[in-house]
C-alpha cells in the first residue's frame, strides 16, 4: 500500500506564530467554517498536529469523504483540520463542497 506524506516547504512569509512544540511556523492564513471534501490520494495521513514533525494518528484512504473545520497554512502546506486530527489539504478535492453532516470517523485506521 503507498501512503501519501509532505515534505513541508520553505517559502511564504513568516507570520511570527508558532505552532506549539512543533518549531514550524504558520507562514498563512488560518479560517475556520465547514467544508466538506473527498481525499484523492491512495492513502493519506492523519496527524496529531498541521506538520510532517506531528505524530501519525491514522490514515484516509482515497474516496473517504472528510469534513474540514478549519485550515492553516504552515510552512507554504494547507492543512485541515478534521474531527480525528490534520490532513494535507494537497490531496483534498473540496471542488463543489459544502457543510454536511458526513463523518470521517468511519475510515480512519488508528495506529
Amino acid at each position: 500500500m503507498d501512503f501519501v506524506d509532505v515534505t513541508e516547504g520553505s517559502t511564504g512569509g513568516d507570520s511570527g506564530l508558532n505552532w506549539e512544540g512543533s518549531g514550524s511556523s504558520n507562514t498563512g492564513s488560518s479560517s475556520t467554517g465547514k467544508t466538506t471534501g473527498t481525499v484523492t490520494a491512495n492513502s493519506l495521513y492523519i496527524r496529531s498536529g498541521a506538520g510532517t514533525n506531528y505524530d501519525t494518528v491514522g490514515f484516509l484512504t482515497k474516496g473517504d469523504t472528510v469534513t474540514i473545520l478549519a485550515t492553516t497554512t504552515v510552512n507554504g502546506v494547507t492543512w485541515g483540520q478534521i474531527s480525528s486530527g490534520w490532513i494535507s489539504m494537497r490531496y483534498v478535492d473540496t471542488t463543489g463542497s459544502s457543510s454536511s453532516s458526513s463523518s470521517d470517523s468511519s475510515s480512519m485506521w488508528v495506529d
